[in-house]
């Protein structure tokens, strides 16, 4: 990730957030998916959901907070605890969700959790997932899924 806080896209432009919609796409805003993994010992490792952030800031202060209350509530390793995994990308939401994404900031909130799968698809022409999602189910966020702040 650049060091001005954007998202190069494979063909070297810059994705801007929160909200940007370049002109050769839909309206969906766009916005950025981290997603998470889940790590429990004796069991290995497996896809946990993701979060969704209004800007690359923002996710860095939703993994910061989420860090600093692991450490407070465990400073050993836990058995089973949550992790970020693979790049942070942007992506395109409903406009629903992105006036969630809004709402949760106006509270404070750098984020919001999703316990689904089916991941967001990755604008910036790489393929940074560090996990597929088990069907074709068009990876487009839901606004029903189950969602946690931040």
């Amino acid at each position: 990730m650049s060091s001005d806080e954007s998202v190069v896209r494979g063909d070297g432009q810059k994705w801007d957030a929160p909200g940007f919609v370049p002109p050769d796409q839909p309206s969906d805003p766009v916005v950025y998916c981290q997603q998470w993994e889940e790590s429990e010992r004796g069991w290995g490792v497996r896809p946990d959901g993701y979060s969704l952030h209004l800007t690359v800031a923002d996710a860095r202060q939703y993994l910061r907070g989420y860090w600093e209350r692991q450490q407070a509530e465990s400073p050993t390793v836990p058995d089973e605890y949550s992790r970020e995994c693979g790049e942070l990308y942007p992506c395109r939401v409903p406009s629903e969700v992105y006036q969630e994404l809004v709402e949760a900031k106006q509270q404070n909130r750098c984020g919001l959790r999703f316990s689904d799968r089916n991941y967001p698809e990755n604008l910036a022409g790489r393929n940074l997932r560090a996990w597929e999602p088990l069907s074709t189910g068009g990876g487009v966020v839901s606004a029903s899924v189950r969602r946690e702040g931040n």
